[in-house]
């Protein structure tokens, strides 16, 4: 028996995951994938190595496109961090140029003299 654990968790992260590849693609709504999570996920008729074993024909497409999405998968830097960081920079600069326009606050003690 071929081991599915991989496949399974991609077909069910396609289905449920709105950062999964073919999540964005609208293609959780395939026929491959409905079929899928209305037999295993939904009603629970069939395991998910039986849907593989009766299915060998979209088995063989979701292994294909599975193996289609990780190709495409590069690194993708987190440009949050970065924007973060040069935004922190920004206002702490900002920060030290309206410090020194404000003028110092006048103590009440003094003000009255």
């Amino acid at each position: 028996m071929a081991d599915y654990v991989k496949l399974k968790n991609f077909i069910e992260a396609a289905l449920v995951n709105p950062r999964h590849p073919l999540f964005q693609m609208g293609m959780q709504h395939s026929p491959i994938l409905q079929h899928y999570a209305v037999n295993v996920a939904t009603l629970g008729a069939v395991t998910p190595e039986q849907w593989f074993k009766d299915y060998p024909d979209k088995t063989a497409k979701l292994e294909e496109v599975m193996a289609l999405c990780e190709e495409q998968e590069a690194p993708v830097k987190d440009e949050t961090h970065d924007v973060l960081t040069a935004l922190k920079v920004k206002v702490a600069e900002l920060e030290t140029k309206l410090a020194a326009l404000t003028p110092a606050p006048v103590d009440a003690a003094t003000e009255g003299e």
